[in-house]
């Protein structure tokens, strides 16, 4: 094969990967909040798909909703799927908290979605998902929220653990074109997915769409015991799911921090995947997921 040809085959990935996305983000009902603040124009964006009981899934951290790209449909045949972009990521404002101070701001956050949730979903019980960062942020959530039926947290951060990261991040903010490209399939390398082959054309758009509008760093507030803190009064039924090669987590470690000894919590660990264990384990995952989602409160 030519390298014309090879050419040929990575603008095909990446338009297929862009149409993809459009398409879904097309069959999204879209619903702009108005987020309390200093800024009277400032909103979140909930996106939703699907009819049923409501599920919340947030994002991670340099994330978006695009971070369920592989979820969504799955999970939207049996419930209402409300997919926000965190204030400050994606098509939402920045919350009224200045992003220097990261647990302020991460604190702003979740009063911006406790408040925009309850808009969108003023009444009953609703279960929540969270990613990374998001589930740091689900879980600050849910002990402000008593109506959070169940909790899900997929490769979470706030357990104050070690990580096992080996590969370096590189520097991708002025780059454009195949230098950004090459940046972000170095850096899907290093924190997100295990198998070279998961770093497609998708997760490199849907990385390099997201980190672009990422206005906020929640790397030192992810790496404090914040989510251990905040869990520990908790009593709903809760899903921890770390992949195997997490560089985020030694998942045995976060797991006897965060379910030890709860009779209410579960964890599993996905092998051979990464820490954006939803889009490289996307079909078990949901499985696992809408089995969980099924259960009885």
């Amino acid at each position: 094969m030519s390298d014309s040809d090879v050419g040929g085959d990575q603008a095909a990935a990446v338009a297929q990967a862009r149409q993809t996305i459009a398409a879904l983000d097309a069959q999204a009902y879209r619903h702009d909040v108005p987020l309390a603040g200093a800024d009277p124009a400032a909103f979140v964006r909930w996106r939703r798909w699907g009819q049923g009981a409501p599920v919340v899934l947030i994002h991670g951290g340099h994330g978006s909703w695009q971070h369920w790209i592989k979820n969504i449909e799955a999970l939207a045949q049996d419930r209402s799927v409300w997919v926000p972009d965190m204030p400050g990521y994606g098509d939402s404002s920045p919350a009224a908290a200045n992003p220097q101070e990261e647990l302020a701001y991460c604190r702003a956050i979740v009063a911006g979605l406790l408040q925009t949730m309850d808009a969108v979903l003023p009444h009953g019980s609703v279960d929540v998902v969270g990613f990374s960062f998001g589930g740091l942020v689900a879980g600050l959530l849910t002990a402000q929220c008593p109506r959070v039926r169940s909790l899900a947290l997929l490769g979470p951060s706030g357990h104050a653990g070690p990580r096992q990261q080996i590969k370096d991040l590189v520097r991708w903010r002025g780059l454009q074109g195949q230098a950004l490209a090459d940046a972000m399939r170095n850096n899907l390398a290093a924190t997100m997915l295990h198998q070279p082959e998961a770093i497609d054309a998708m997760a490199v758009q849907v990385h390099t769409h997201s980190s672009l509008q990422a206005r906020y760093r929640s790397r030192t507030v992810s790496r404090t015991g914040v989510l251990v803190d905040a869990l520990s009064t908790l009593a709903q039924p809760m899903l921890f799911v770390w992949g195997e090669h997490d560089v985020t987590a030694i998942p045995a470690v976060a797991a006897a921090a965060l379910v030890q000894g709860q009779a209410q919590r579960r964890a599993h660990v996905w092998p051979n995947v990464g820490h954006w264990v939803q889009y490289e384990a996307a079909e078990p995952i949901n499985q696992q997921l809408r089995k969980w989602l099924s259960q009885p409160a």
